[in-house]
């Protein structure tokens, strides 16, 4: 076993449950912020000498409208991210983060959701919020399937293991509740998502025929 992982087991120990201390105040709901799950960690990985280093390996930008006509910029960022330890060695992920803003701020939102989401999953943090909300919230007209498709096969292509599948399929069902996609379009994504999660099974049950 590298160090890295020895840290990282050592910094999930000392890791504790994350409040939802923010609040959408347009949907009234509360959720997980960045900076509450930076408060949390930081002070862990410093402890343990661990830091993570974001590279961006594909973006997608649109414009969007709104009901009452206004403009929205949508980003889609595909990021992987590094953590490393005092020796050099690392473990990499690659997360998916979506952002929207009417300004210049859509790309800092996706990077901050795609880092919660990638801290929350690699120190498994407890939390049962996987929808990642965004504090600022907009009624987009029209939002497109193929977006949410395309999206979708990229948080289970990714997944890295098991639990990292079912988190994703699970997020993604909601997210296609939400966004009415065709029930046709669901189907090939649960017949995708299965035929992903026979692979991981497959290679389990290999892994433990050679240990």
């Amino acid at each position: 076993m590298a160090l890295i992982h020895e840290k990282i087991i050592a910094a999930m120990k000392d890791t504790e449950a994350i409040g939802k201390n923010s609040k959408n105040v347009t949907q009234n709901f509360k959720f997980r912020g960045i900076d509450d799950v930076y408060n949390s960690l930081h002070p862990i990985l410093a402890s343990h000498e661990l830091f993570t280093v974001p590279k961006i390996l594909e973006d997608r930008t649109e414009e969007r409208q709104t009901r009452s006509g206004g403009t929205l910029i949508y980003r889609m960022l595909k990021i992987e991210y590094t953590v490393y330890t005092s020796d050099g060695s690392s473990v990499s992920s690659v997360v998916i983060g979506e952002g929207m803003d009417s300004g210049d701020k859509g790309a800092s939102k996706a990077m901050s959701i795609a880092h919660k989401n990638f801290l929350i999953q690699l120190f498994c943090i407890p939390t049962t919020d996987l929808t990642d909300p965004d504090k600022d919230s907009y009624e987009v007209a029209g939002k497109d399937v193929k977006d949410t498709i395309a999206t979708c096969d990229a948080l289970i292509e990714t997944a890295v293991s098991l639990p990292n599948l079912k988190q994703a399929v699970q997020y993604c069902l909601g997210l296609m509740q939400e966004r009415n996609t065709p029930e046709e379009e669901v189907n090939k994504f649960r017949t995708k998502a299965n035929q992903l999660r026979e692979k991981f099974k497959t290679k389990e049950e290999v892994n433990n025929e050679t240990k």
